[in-house]
């Protein structure tokens, strides 16, 4: 078997072959009765994959979708008709079996800080945030865990922020928004906090994610608006680089706790202020959010980032989501972390699900994937690089086995992480099901998960640190494999009481 530097283009599930594109090989046709795709290797670093393609506008059931050694998405449509244009091109033909779809935008995360798993202590008793994070209103204080913000000369930072981002992409998610980030791995929104510092070559989008906006007091600061003693502060918005996006925290805590509340009102003016302009707002959280606000987030175009695992555990509510949908708030789904929220996207979804159904919402399939896709995206101004499979975009694909019985919408949504077979990323595959190792070719920076079956795939020597390294030092952190045991409940019995 022939071996070069790019033998990690694509491995097809369960085909025991891995691509040699370059070799200048004749096609070799793979069938065999059971499998989930056919192979065929080409002569050219262009692949052609055949699937149902999950698009804004619909599904394509005979779909085919062109990625190019470019790292970018080629045509879309017909698998038959491309096949045919691409003829020197490898050629993967799931169809039937599988659905495709642009890899998750996770919104929302704390990359830094979601590698542990929740305090024993965690119940949904708070009201407002400071109440869990600074003990106020002699609340119980909850641990945080360390930070673990990428230092280059802490090799602990390496290991913990690579696992995370490992996590998320072997359940689909290719883009994580917030706070850490390791360079060759998942693409990173936001900033590093030292423009020249060693991190910042990890985001690969430039957008503001505020985490205290209001200062890390915001009680104290909107003391005076909600009827307390003392005077209130200038209710100036932490905002150090407004000409990016901006997608901060406000309205974390109930719908009855007056300072959340009033974060949202204060951000929704400050938003105002600029609507005029170009520039993307979401607002992360935004739990205490009623009526009147919803109508000014549609108004505003501001995107309601939503984390309902994380605020059930910790507020024992999330936001009124028939009132989001009422006044046609956009809606962009995000994990939070570790210690409080779900451990990956999909399990966002099935939480997102629960709460729909608790309350007798409708909540249409396609919806609950655009909010992971290309609405996610458009919050933060990078619509026209991810979230779609879309010509140009980056490759960030992910394929999913099909479920009997439902649509494939549906079947995005409700899948689980022994339904992802190939996470590509850069039309590069990170993780990918394995067949009988004997009859595969990988290069060395694929090894086999074989717990899992399956093999991960990435550039250990650009994210900087070994993979034995990162096995040694991510021994009590949260599982890279899909396991949830441990994940902070989805708790909706109390919804709509």
């Amino acid at each position: 078997m022939c071996k070069v530097d790019f033998c990690r283009r694509i491995v097809a599930p369960f085909l025991m072959l891995i691509v040699l594109s370059g070799c200048g090989a004749e096609k070799q046709q793979i069938t065999e009765t059971g499998m989930l795709c056919t192979y065929e290797s080409g002569a050219s670093d262009t692949l052609v994959i055949g699937s149902t393609l999950l698009l804004v506008d619909g599904a394509i059931s005979d779909g085919g979708l062109v990625v190019l050694s470019s790292g970018r998405i080629g045509d879309v449509g017909s698998f038959d008709e491309l096949a045919t244009a691409f003829p020197e091109a490898s050629h993967l033909d799931c169809r039937g079996n599988t659905v495709l779809s642009p890899g998750w935008v996770n919104i929302h995360e704390h990359q830094a800080y979601s590698y542990a798993f929740p305090d024993p202590k965690l119940k949904a008793v708070y009201h407002h945030r400071e109440d869990w994070i600074l003990g106020r209103n002699d609340m119980l204080q909850l641990a945080v865990p360390d930070d673990q913000h990428y230092n280059p000369d802490v090799p602990m930072t390496h290991a913990l922020l690579s696992w995370v981002e490992l996590r998320h992409l072997y359940a689909g998610t290719t883009t994580l928004g917030g706070s850490g980030a390791m360079r060759g791995l998942a693409r990173n929104i936001g900033v590093p906090r030292n423009a020249e510092g060693a991190d910042a070559a990890g985001y690969t989008f430039a957008v503001g994610t505020e985490v205290f906006p209001f200062t890390r007091n915001a009680t104290e600061q909107f003391a005076g608006v909600c009827g307390v003693d003392g005077v209130s502060k200038l209710l100036a918005i932490n905002d150090s680089n407004p000409e990016l996006a901006f997608a901060p925290h406000v309205g974390e805590g109930r719908k009855s706790d007056c300072t959340a509340s009033a974060e949202i009102d204060a951000y929704l003016d400050y938003v105002a202020e600029q609507h005029t302009s170009r520039r993307r707002f979401a607002a992360v959280h935004a739990v205490a959010t009623g009526p009147e606000q919803f109508a000014r987030f549609a108004e505003l175009d501001v995107t309601l980032a939503w984390a309902p695992r994380s605020n059930l555990a910790l507020y024992g509510e999330t936001i009124a989501l028939q009132e989001s949908q009422h006044h046609g708030v956009r809606l962009a789904l995000g994990t939070d972390w570790s210690p409080s929220g779900s451990f990956n996207m999909l399990e966002e979804f099935s939480c997102a699900r629960a709460v729909a159904d608790k309350i007798g919402v409708a909540l249409d399939d396609r919806d609950l994937w655009l909010m992971a896709t290309h609405n996610a995206a458009y919050a933060v101004g990078i619509d026209e690089a991810v979230g779609q499979l879309k010509q140009g975009y980056y490759a960030d694909i992910v394929l999913l086995r099909k479920q009997e019985g439902k649509d494939a919408y549906a079947a995005a949504v409700n899948a689980s992480a022994a339904d992802v077979a190939i996470v590509w990323l850069d039309g590069k595959p990170t993780f990918l099901e394995s067949g009988m190792a004997a009859q595969m070719d990988l290069d060395s920076d694929c090894v086999s998960l074989t717990a899992e079956d399956k093999f991960l795939c990435a550039d250990f020597e650009t994210v900087g640190i070994t993979w034995e390294d990162i096995l040694v030092m991510t021994t009590d952190a949260v599982p890279i494999n899909g396991d949830t045991t441990g994940q902070a409940p989805c708790n909706v019995d109390h919804l709509g009481k």
